[in-house]
């Protein structure tokens, strides 16, 4: 059964706003942090987190 394209694109912009969400909020707690491994881990987080949001991005 295929999707429509409108409920898929509505989907796909979904998944981006809540990346970027995901994103926001991990910068927030990465400010808050005080050890530096603690920080690396996030900086990673985040990079991912931006990296699926601007592939879903250019999905929709």
């Amino acid at each position: 059964m295929a999707v429509e394209p409108e409920r898929r694109d509505r989907w796909i912009r979904s998944l981006a706003e809540g990346a970027r969400q995901e994103v926001s909020a991990a910068l927030g707690l990465l400010e808050g942090a005080d050890d530096p491994g603690v920080k690396e881990a996030f900086r990673s987080v985040v990079a991912q987190l931006d990296q699926i949001h601007r592939e879903l991005r250019d999905l929709a």
